[in-house]
């Protein structure tokens, strides 16, 4: 919260907010919380709303990514009993095929003049050097999946993405260029706290509870540190994800000529995580998830207010983000080999990165969101006092009291003493 800048924050937001603008039809007109008024209980709405609507858009990104509707439901039902994570694992093997021994003309020519029996002779030679080159086989496989626990039998696994890729390798030396097999550990993130939130209809439910005696604002509470605390693991699992194809996988083919670091970047993909309030004042009862987005049923946001946003308002950001997201996935389509290639990158890869760096997206949008509210609710106090009070402030307070309690030698004196050496 310390290092949040607003300006930076709104700055970083404008773009999207002129794209909400032309989602939403002209009686809507959202801006910025803090740009419009507002009640006290607003603010925990919009805190409620900005976890919603980013944990709306994981849920239906995983959908993208090849979650279908039954896993979500097969998930839903072990959270209640068991933990469930989310889980990249991957193996590979690389095994010499043969030696093949070739020639290469080095291009370089040597040209003789000389006599013999006053004819003049000329004679041209080329360099032809002869190089051996080792062929090797790789394959490998990788698997992200859902588990139920540890995954220890074939039903607590749910297979959400996997792939299968083999490339030949040439290598100067008859030195495997790859380990003979090796098998990655596992990488998991636990997410039963994110499908718990999630009812029947797979909508996402989450309140901050005011009676709580330990709920200070909308960002300063249990729910919410909980939420947050979550969403980091999430985005760090996703970041490690990453670190798997970019730095593991992807070297393997070293001449592939395709422009991975944008290519498969989340550039474009609409993340509907804003601060929002409508000031057009729709007057609308604020519940979604009647065909918003990926699925139907995306969250539901209950209360009513003028200025928070409506049903149809939260669908349509929902709608625009699956679009957005789908059509960046249809573009990394045309951009890479098709999985059918087996190549070690394809579009598969692509799809993978572009969703795992969405959903990183969204969970930082989250916090900045949470901070955002945090933020102005600080700066709306400041402005009621009139400034920013200081402990120097406290201090000067408690002097000028104690000087109309006590007389001059009667009053209290910093307990602080200079300690020297006699």
């Amino acid at each position: 919260m310390a290092d949040f800048s607003e300006v930076y924050f709104r700055q970083k937001l404008d773009a999207a907010v002129q794209r909400v603008r032309q989602v939403l039809d002209n009686t809507r007109n959202p801006v910025f919380a803090s740009d419009v008024p507002h009640r006290y209980e607003d603010k925990f709405f919009l805190a409620e709303m900005v976890v919603k609507l980013g944990l709306a858009s994981v849920v239906q990104t995983l959908g993208v990514l090849g979650l279908t509707e039954e896993q979500l439901k097969a998930l839903v039902a072990w959270s209640q009993s068991r933990s469930v994570s989310l889980r990249l694992k991957a193996e590979e093997k690389c095994s010499f095929v043969k030696e093949v021994t070739r020639d290469v003309d080095s291009g370089s020519r040597v040209e003789t003049k000389g006599g013999l029996g006053g004819l003049g002779v000329s004679l041209t030679t080329k360099v032809v050097t002869k190089i051996t080159e080792y062929i090797w086989r790789f394959e490998g496989q990788y698997e992200i999946v859902a588990v139920r626990g540890v995954g220890s039998s074939a039903e607590d696994v749910q297979v959400i993405k996997s792939r299968k890729y083999a490339q030949e390798l040439v290598s100067a030396t008859k030195h495997n260029p790859r380990s003979e097999s090796n098998v990655y550990p596992s990488s998991d993130v636990n997410i039963t706290w994110l499908v718990r939130l999630l009812d029947a209809k797979h909508a996402v439910q989450f309140s901050i509870d005011r009676e709580d005696s330990k709920c200070r604002t909308p960002r300063r509470n249990a729910q919410m540190d909980g939420v947050l605390v979550g969403l980091g693991t999430l985005s760090s699992w996703c970041w490690s994800a990453e670190q798997f194809f970019t730095s593991s996988l992807f070297p393997v083919w070293r001449d592939h000529g395709l422009n991975v670091s944008d290519g498969m970047g989340s550039c474009g993909v609409f993340v509907p995580v804003l601060p929002l309030f409508d000031e057009g004042g729709g007057g609308e009862r604020a519940i979604a998830g009647e065909g918003g987005g990926e699925g139907g049923d995306a969250m539901v946001i209950e209360g009513a207010g003028s200025v928070r946003l409506g049903a149809s308002t939260v669908d349509a950001l929902l709608s625009e983000q699956v679009r957005s997201l789908r059509e960046r996935l249809a573009a990394v389509e045309g951009m890479f080999p098709r999985p059918e290639e087996l190549k070690v990158i394809s579009c598969a890869e692509g799809k993978i990165l572009v969703c795992l760096r969405h959903v990183r997206d969204v969970c930082e949008e989250i916090g900045n969101c949470a901070n955002y509210v945090e933020h102005m609710l600080r700066k709306q106090l400041v402005a009621a006092v009139g400034r920013e009070l200081t402990a120097a402030d406290f201090s000067a307070y408690a002097r000028f009291h104690n000087r109309r309690l006590f007389r001059a030698e009667f009053g209290p004196r910093p307990f602080c003493y200079a300690v020297r050496r006699t």
